[in-house]
């Protein structure tokens, strides 16, 4: 095709509009200095037709850019979409002698339409974008000025079968199609509002404080997009055959969303619900700028001063810092010189605001709760095809059109029957991304508590083709699924978040795969953001190094001396800000391998010994208490607590027979057992005193399908390592049920701290396995100063 024709343009115009002057077109394409960086232009708009294909049109955009690059260097030419290299497999092996100009053309043709129609908002999209690639070869000494003239006046589109036919050695055609379309509705379901409804009604209606008055406001989200890109490219051999490489990819994705506000009035409103009050304490933190411990300490203390017990200036200078610290919070100035009247003063403002921050909870109470509920779920799927074949000038005839309307059975029936085409590279890949995403929000006033649940589960086929027989085909297959939870809006000011996942990797093609073939890993992390620590926050730190000692990253018996070296490390210039902490275990392929078959011997033959081990991980991740050696002694918490999540296990599934019991019941039994050890700690199990979360029953309470999901998940496993030892070829269906099983078991924090521990012991203290079961600590923080800092803390194994 002539371009300068088409357009109408003289020589001098296009070089005007290359901003090429008389020096540089005048330029050998060998001169280094010969157009040094690409040339990006615009052209007039113009048709691209072709006799071969009469329907197929397509439009060079006034708006598109066009692009010549010279290659005469490598050092110093680099192709950005990869053709132009030194070595014999690059699609244009680079020659000094024969320099090479690329053009890059881009052609658009785009499309769209909108229909509103029975009270359905319907977008509908369609584009096709084209780049079209020809790299064509000059002698070194030819000028700038006249490879471009040639070019121009007989520029070789691949659409023509004359100029692919007239390729040389060393040159290519090739083009890049994109084109995509999508699908977006919008309506209001009843049926999504009596779907959602139910599923917090359930959340909800285990308070007896709430009645439900629902709303009908909701809105459900359904959209659709596909995306097909093709390359294809051609080249010319010294021997007079033709190369062809075609990538396919089809990518779709598919989404539904979904949304409800619902309102729910309180049956009694001067009972303030379990859900206000376990926050009341992260609402207490907020205005007094203390932890509940030491908020209970300064009470203490300020109750001795004002009974005269204790004398202000007695007291130690950190204590006396804290209260005063206090006082100034709350104005109350000048404390320190009349200590002993003004400490009442201060006494009466905390139980003032208290009373204030239940009186605003309460009123917002009477009025109205409000609470959301979202779900979201998504589908990609993508099907990606390779071929590579050589073909006779025979074949190209046959195929070419073919190939140019993107379609490639033609390609592929000419290699099955041996009429000139030969395969040397024919893979496919099919992978699948689905995750759902569903959570809930609350709202009080102007706070808000809330999160969002995901599971994800990921497929990927690879699957090669035999080049003499294309019905024999070898597979290649990854699975992974995941489970997780990102807190939002955390009235105290931390958040949390956590994820579990299991995968399963082939590292070779096999003509039947089976699932002993597969690589399997476990991964487990989860992160605790604090807004702020200060110099007196040793009780925090050591609440989440008890964590890092029950995965083994740090020696329970140090955990006092590691807790001041962090604290003094993050506060050394001050308060330490966005402090996160971030635990990640990993079991590697090897270290699966390594446990799986005592692994499931235990499962299988042994399962009351696996039973004792759950139970003690699940002990081991009670939550710190600094006064109660049962609860700040990885040992003893393992063992104490292990026997109170044994009783509660077998009376939840593992046992013969599940009993109807609730978490009051549990926190009796608690008390029953942690009694026996020590009084005082048992009478609290019983209790759950505080932040019920601390305890037992409370623990059972915010989690009460722990025993369900744990029961699926030791099940999962159990599967998995059955048909791994029984070389399932069945893979696709066993694999999907067994993972899918596994997943629930990283639905809460506290199964996937436990989970950690339990993982860890299957290790049995063998220190081969434990170098294959790696857990890390990494604190990242701003200090001071506004620096950032990472520390990470594990153990030399």
């Amino acid at each position: 095709m002539d371009i300068l024709n088409t357009l109408g343009l003289d020589d001098s115009k296009l070089f005007e509009d290359l901003k090429l002057g008389e020096v540089l077109s005048q330029k050998e394409l060998s001169d280094p200095e010969a157009v040094q960086e690409p040339i990006s232009y615009t052209l007039q708009p113009f048709s691209v037709n072709t006799t071969e294909i009469p329907s197929l049109t397509l439009i060079a955009s006034l708006n598109a850019q066009h692009q010549i690059q010279l290659f005469n260097n490598l050092t110093e030419d680099k192709d950005q979409d990869g053709f132009v290299g030194s070595s014999d497999q690059a699609i244009v092996p680079f020659d000094a002698t024969s320099p090479v100009l690329k053009y890059k053309t881009s052609l658009e043709v785009n499309a769209s339409a909108k229909l509103s129609t029975g009270g359905l908002n319907l977008g509908i999209s369609a584009g096709t974008k084209v780049f079209h690639f020809a790299y064509l070869k000059h002698p070194a000494n030819t000028t700038v000025r006249a490879a471009i003239l040639s070019d121009f006046k007989s520029f070789p589109f691949i659409f023509s079968l004359a100029r692919v036919k007239n390729l040389q050695p060393g040159e290519a055609l090739a083009i890049n199609a994109y084109a995509s379309f999508g699908l977006n509705l919008d309506f209001d379901p009843a049926d999504l509002l009596s779907a959602g409804v139910s599923a917090l009604s359930k959340y909800i209606g285990q308070n007896q404080t709430f009645s439900m008055d629902i709303s009908a406001t909701g809105s459900l989200g359904v959209g659709f997009s596909a995306t097909d890109n093709f390359e294809l490219i051609f080249t010319k051999n010294q021997d007079g055959n033709y190369n062809v490489v075609v990538k396919k990819s089809k990518i779709s994705n598919s989404k539904i969303s979904a949304g409800l506000q619902i309102s729910a009035a309180f049956n009694n409103p001067e009972k303030v619900s379990d859900l206000i009050n376990s926050k009341m304490d992260d609402l207490l933190n907020a205005a007094t700028n203390l932890t509940k411990e030491k908020r209970e300490e300064v009470t203490t203390t300020l109750t001795t001063i004002a009974n005269g017990g204790v004398p202000f200036d007695n007291l130690s200078d950190v204590e006396k810092l804290l209260i005063e610290t206090l006082a100034t919070r709350l104005k109350i100035p000048n404390f320190a010189q009349d200590a002993l009247n003004k400490a009442q003063d201060l006494l009466n403002k905390i139980v003032e605001i208290k009373d204030n921050i239940q009186q605003e909870v309460l009123e917002i109470a009477k009025k109205q709760f409000t609470a959301g509920f979202s779900f979201e779920y998504s589908g990609i799927s993508q099907d990606d095809v390779l071929i590579e074949a050589s073909l006779t000038e025979n074949a190209l005839e046959q195929t070419h059109k073919s190939l140019i309307l993107m379609s490639t059975e033609k390609l592929l029936s000419e290699a099955a029957s041996g009429n000139g085409v030969t395969l040397s590279k024919y893979l496919r890949t099919q992978s699948t991304n689905r995750r759902k995403t569903w959570g809930l929000t609350f709202g009080l006033g102007n706070y808000k508590i809330g999160g969002s649940d995901s599971k994800t589960f990921n497929s990927e086929i690879n699957i090669q083709y035999d080049n003499q027989n294309q019905a024999i085909k070898e597979f290649k297959i990854n699975y992974q699924v995941a489970r997780g939870y990102q807190e939002k809006g955390s009235l105290g000011g931390d958040n949390t978040q956590w994820l579990g996942v299991v995968g399963a990797q082939m590292s070779k093609f096999e003509l039947k795969p089976t699932m002993d073939q597969f690589a399997y890993n476990i991964t487990l992390d989860f992160d605790r953001l604090e807004k702020k620590i200060k110099s007196n926050d040793k009780e925090t730190i050591l609440d989440l190094l008890d964590k890092a000692s029950a995965w083994d990253i740090i020696n329970d018996n140090d955990l006092d001396n590691q807790a001041n070296l962090l604290l003094t490390e993050l506060t050394k210039g001050g308060d330490a800000s966005d402090v996160n902490f971030s635990f990640k275990l990993n079991i590697t392929s090897e270290g699966f391998n390594y446990i799986k078959g005592s692994w499931l011997y235990l499962l299988r033959n042994n399962p009351n010994a696996n039973l004792v081990a759950l139970s003690q991980a699940f002990g081991s991740n009670m939550p710190y208490l600094p006064s109660y050696s049962y609860r700040n002694t990885l040992d003893k918490k393992a063992d104490l607590y292990g026997d109170v999540w044994q009783t509660y296990f077998t009376n939840e599934g593992f046992g013969r027979r599940v009993q109807n019991m609730n978490y009051d019941d549990y926190a009796s039994i608690a008390k029953s057992i942690v009694g026996k050890k020590d009084v005082e700690l048992g009478n609290k199990e019983g209790r759950l005193p505080g932040n019920a979360s601390a305890w037992f029953g409370g623990i059972v309470k915010m989690n009460p399908d722990t025993g369900r999901d744990m029961l699926a998940c030791m099940t999962g496993f159990k599967n998995l390592l059955e048909n791994i030892e029984a070389k399932s070829s069945n893979y696709e269906q066993d694999m999907k049920r067994a993972l899918n099983n596994i997943a629930l078991g990283f639905g809460q924090l506290y199964y996937v701290q436990a989970l950690g521990s339990y993982f860890i012991s299957l290790a049995n203290n063998n220190a081969v396995i434990l170098k294959e079961i790696s857990s890390v600590l990494e604190v990242s923080y701003t200090d001071a100063a506004g620096t950032s800092h990472t520390i990470q803390i594990q153990k030399n194994k």
